[in-house]
């Protein structure tokens, strides 16, 4: 599982802090609901924590159409 999960947060651009400016570093996700998780950040500079909500996507049920 922690596998799929730090590609997933690897594909996502960390937010700024607004105060310091700098990018913010990636230290938790929690899932929501069936189709969303949100991810947390903290600031190194000031240890402002921002949040991101981000989609899930089930790649296991994707269609591929194949031609008989």
């Amino acid at each position: 599982m922690a596998e799929p999960q730090t590609r997933s947060v690897a594909q996502l651009k960390p937010p700024l802090c607004s105060a310091c400016q700098v990018s913010m570093i990636w230290y938790r996700s929690i899932r929501v609901g069936a189709n969303s998780v949100v991810r947390y950040f903290y600031c190194p500079i000031c240890n402002d924590i921002g949040r991101v909500q981000q989609p899930i996507v089930d790649r296991s049920r994707s269609q591929i159409v194949l031609n008989p």
